[in-house]
């Protein structure tokens, strides 16, 4: 995911108007270039604008740099804050990282590598704020205070172990410790994946709990997941629309729906969805999900061994199995039982996975 157009919008802090033209000029061909002297400016500015990354000297006249970076930091969406620091102030820079600034910058700096740290800085901006917002959209269906305020406080520290560790990643020069801080940050992005699974599991127990329905479109539902996996560049193909509209567990088929694509999207860069609804012939009609990888013809396929699958020692001898694969499909089928459906899980002779879905709805006349 990559902020465009206007969204690319770059703050500049240094008391040296040389340093402020000089990085104006490297900088305006790829981004929309704001520069002021201070640090009581930058704060100032922050109260009517918002930039994704802050390129901040660390000493100027008044507010410090560090001052500044701590008052950007304690913002409701803080910026990316690369620091510019001079040859011997080495240490200040690491003391600002440790303050959440992303990186830092020596001066004088190569124009190349200015470049790459300012687009890490958006990379880094954009992954934290679809995080954040991932976390808000399947909070909103958490009715428990205790528990919404917990996953909150639980993913603010994640992020930083996140943030820094892919910082780490790209800043180390010995390769075997570059290595560790990657591995951290994957195992981080996967701890709340985890923890994302625990709050829609907990949505829908209690929609379900409460008997919770309404009416909705189907393909309408799935529609929308368009756009998420757009921004992580994997296309998704949905079979033409069914436009009738049923009552059933909304929220259940599209936590399913998304979910199961954002597994089968770990090995393929292009999903298949097909939704279907029963019409009204059908005794118990259902809406039936199937989400698939597109690349390679559908061969013969076979269920997957339950006791070895849900197994939580098993070791993973089976190169099919997806990370956690386990965890997500157990939770999702949980989330199938609440709604009254299924979830099947079916490998093809050439190691694919599909992912079939059928959930008990009912036509809205026939409530009446």
């Amino acid at each position: 995911m990559k902020l465009a157009g206007a969204h690319r919008r770059l703050l500049v802090v240094d008391d040296d108007p040389v340093v402020r033209k000089t990085l104006a000029l490297c900088l305006s061909d790829n981004y929309d270039v704001t520069t002021v002297e201070s640090g009581e400016s930058a704060i100032e500015v922050f109260e009517s604008e918002s930039f994704p990354v802050v390129v901040l000297d660390l000493r100027m006249g008044g507010i410090s740099g560090i001052e500044t970076l701590k008052k950007l930091k304690e913002r409701q969406e803080p910026p990316s804050v690369i620091i510019l620091t001079a040859h011997g102030s080495m240490e200040t820079a690491i003391s600002a990282v440790n303050l959440g600034a992303f990186n830092y910058l020596t001066k004088p700096f190569d124009r190349a590598h200015l470049l790459q740290v300012v687009e890490q800085g958006y990379e880094a901006y954009s992954r934290q704020r679809a995080r954040e917002q991932e976390t808000r959209e399947r909070l909103t269906g958490i009715h428990d205070a205790f528990f919404a305020h917990l996953c909150h406080e639980f993913n603010t520290p994640l992020n930083g172990i996140i943030g820094f560790s892919e910082l780490l990643a790209e800043s180390v020069p010995d390769t075997e410790h570059a290595a560790w801080a990657r591995e951290i940050s994957v195992s981080g992005d996967r701890l709340h994946e985890v923890l994302m699974e625990m709050v829609d599991y907990i949505s829908v127990s209690h929609l379900a709990a409460s008997g919770v329905e309404e009416e909705f479109v189907p393909h309408q539902l799935i529609q929308s997941l368009k756009q998420t996996f757009h921004a992580k560049n994997v296309r998704v193909e949905i079979n033409p629309a069914d436009a009738r509209t049923v009552r059933g567990p909304s929220k259940a088929v599209f936590i399913l729906a998304r979910q199961l694509a954002k597994m089968v999207a770990r090995s393929s860069s292009s999903l298949q969805i097909n939704v279907r609804t029963d019409d009204r012939s059908v005794e118990e009609p259902q809406i039936h999900l199937t989400v698939k990888a597109v690349e390679g013809a559908e061969k013969e396929v076979s269920p997957l061994d339950e006791a070895k699958l849900l197994h939580p020692y098993r070791v993973h001898e089976d190169s099919f199995h997806l990370p956690s694969l386990e965890l997500e499909l157990a939770t999702l089928r949980k989330i199938a039982e609440y709604a009254g459906g299924v979830v099947e899980c079916r490998r093809t002779l050439k190691g694919e996975t599909h992912f079939a879905v059928r959930i008990p709805v009912s036509h809205p006349e026939d409530g009446e």
